[in-house]
């Protein structure tokens, strides 16, 4: 999550306009939670009465609000529009956000993933290590990968299984092929699947496919496939209706790396601030005092309650009254609420 995702508000780069426009840096800057002398790991020079004039003149002014005003309104709005897409993003998938962890990443997600995760019900937020650098980090990471797509439009009642299975065999050859100039060695993964929809829609749902040679019977198994996919997502089916295939895909990859799974501790020490800082509290209209603490400092032992700042050269956590965070064995921050 981020503010630039939001799509309606300007992202933080936007700051360098020289205070033509107010950003949602000059906000979190306002808001106290931006040190303007240790942007972009000192880097980067912030000038707070810029970043004011932008928000009297774009926002303050013509509502009669001061700038500490304008910029929690630019702040509630982004994170109102980036929890609206979540909740959009769920109902599309006929899912539910109750009991689910968010993960945020990005520079300026973690300045505001809690306040979003408060508008969405969510409890508890993680905080990867190098977050403000999350998708370089995935970029380079991510396992090695090729996809290719062909289509062939067909019903399954009068699908050519033949074809489809010389079809799916080349597609292998021509995924693999791209993959083994990346990684010479190792076993690969294939993944097959098909978009597929009931006849007259215009929409349609990826359905995962045997990466076996078809035979005639299988097709039944698609058509089951598909209906448990449909119904998961919509809530139903729609019986006596034929199923049309648009596309089918084959994915070559490397096999993903096995997922460590984590005992959750709860350290009842808490960590000495490196400094004191003054930042908005949006419930009582003023600014209270918050400690600030380096994420190198911050060890896994102790925990930080809220209102409080952890700052790294990537980016700012801020974690808010009624929230504390701790650090897992990965050095992820796990914030939540008390």
């Amino acid at each position: 999550v981020g503010p630039a995702s939001a799509g309606a508000v300007p992202g933080p780069a936007c700051y360098a306009r020289g205070g033509e426009v107010a950003t949602v840096t000059d906000a979190d800057l306002q808001l106290g939670r931006i040190d303007s002398t240790d942007f972009g790991g000192g880097e980067i020079t912030l000038d707070p009465a810029l970043g004011r004039e932008a928000l009297l003149k774009e926002v303050g002014r013509s509502l009669e609000e001061d700038a500490d005003q304008a910029a929690w309104m630019i702040s509630e709005i982004v994170d109102e529009n980036m929890a609206n897409a979540a909740r959009v993003h769920a109902v599309e998938r006929g899912k539910s956000l109750d009991g689910r962890t968010m993960i945020a990443f990005g520079g300026a997600a973690p300045l505001h993933a809690v306040r979003m995760a408060e508008k969405l019900g969510v409890k508890e937020i993680v905080i990867p290590t190098g977050a403000g650098v999350g998708s370089a980090i995935g970029f380079l990471r991510a396992p090695i990968s090729y996809e290719v797509v062909q289509s062939y439009f067909t019903t399954l009642s009068e699908c050519d299984v033949g074809r489809v299975n010389e079809m799916l065999k080349q597609m292998s050859i021509d995924a693999r092929n791209i993959v083994q100039l990346a990684l010479k060695d190792g076993e690969f993964l294939n993944v097959c699947s098909a978009d597929m929809r009931y006849v007259g829609q215009g929409h349609e749902i990826s359905v995962p496919i045997p990466s076996h040679e078809l035979k005639r019977k299988d097709l039944n198994m698609l058509r089951e496939r598909f209906d448990e996919s449909y119904r998961r997502q919509y809530g139903r089916i729609i019986p006596g209706v034929d199923v049309e295939v648009l596309s089918w895909t084959v994915s070559v990859t490397q096999p993903l790396e096995q997922i460590r799974v984590l005992k959750r501790h709860s350290p009842k020490e808490e960590v000495e601030p490196n400094k004191w800082c003054e930042v908005w509290d949006g419930r009582n209209g003023t600014f209270v005092q918050c400690g600030s603490v380096a994420r190198e400092n911050f060890q896994e032992d102790k925990k930080l309650v809220g209102p409080a700042l952890i700052t790294e050269e990537q980016t700012t956590t801020y974690i808010p009254k009624g929230f504390s965070a701790s650090v897992n064995s990965l050095g992820f921050i796990i914030i939540s609420s008390d």
